[in-house]
């Protein structure tokens, strides 16, 4: 976001994420004569108590970072006083993020992180591999999902009473989208904002609510693999097909997607 601060407060983050966040201080020259005279650039970077003893630091203890980089961050960041930029950048990071032998917790991490690599590295050449046959272009893995994904398009209990072919209410929209064919690109955009990625695994059946109607806004697929999905929302959250039969997912706007299927 192009956002202009006096004061950052952040939570420790990979040291080149902390300082692409210290960037958003005082970021436009021309903001300068709209501070106050008291103004300063400063920036706080709360500590966690786990890093100073690293004791308690297991895998994933710092989601959705990487424990063994957040560590290297914090290790550098609490023997300096001060930085300063835009000079000290490159010194920081390259100290962060060189190769260097481990012991102890941080050996443990620092393997925890070369089998993660090693892991996506595997995955992406599957996926590559997987483009020989242009219907399966769709079901790439994502960076870190070892499960096929497809889109999921929620509308409110029977599409709140309109034409599913003329708008589509959505719980997560003020306002219905009207499927305008004179306005496919503006109607994508909208419709794709209302998208949520789920295991394909646990998505409704595409023949339960099927989207032709939408094949002239958004990709639908082939009879080989649907990406796209649709279900309505009941009151208490639960998922229904296009005949109001409950499907064994719900959707909470805390929680996200929840499967009553352990094994999902």
């Amino acid at each position: 976001m192009d956002i202009d601060a006096d004061l950052l407060i952040s939570r420790i983050a990979p040291v080149d994420m902390i300082l692409q966040r210290i960037g958003r201080l005082w970021r436009h020259e021309k903001l300068t004569p709209l501070r106050s005279a008291t103004a300063s650039r400063s920036a706080v970077i709360l500590e966690d108590e786990l890093l100073s003893s690293r004791k308690h630091i297991q895998s994933g203890t710092f989601l959705p970072y990487d424990d063994y980089q957040i560590c290297r961050t914090y290790e550098e960041l609490s023997r300096k006083s001060f930085l300063q930029l835009p000079e000290d950048i490159r010194p920081v990071l390259e100290a962060v993020y060189c190769e260097r032998e481990e012991t102890g917790a941080l050996q443990m991490l620092k393997g925890n992180l070369s089998r993660k690599i090693d892991e996506l590295e595997t995955r992406a050449d599957l996926s590559v591999r997987s483009k020989q046959a242009s219907e399966d272009d769709d079901r790439i893995f994502t960076r870190i999902n070892a499960y096929p994904t497809v889109q999921l398009l929620i509308l409110k209990k029977n599409n709140g009473g309109r034409v599913k072919e003329d708008a589509l209410c959505s719980p997560f929209a003020a306002e219905p989208v009207f499927l305008d064919k004179n306005k496919r690109l503006e109607t994508a955009a909208k419709l794709m904002n209302l998208l949520i990625t789920i295991p394909e695994k646990a998505a409704p059946a595409y023949e339960s609510f099927p989207a032709e109607f939408l094949a002239p806004f958004i990709y639908i697929g082939n009879s080989e693999f649907r990406p796209l999905r649709l279900a309505y929302w009941d009151s208490d959250g639960r998922l229904l097909d296009f005949s109001s039969n409950p499907h064994q997912c719900s959707y909470n706007k805390i929680a996200g997607f929840v499967s009553e299927n352990e094994n999902i």
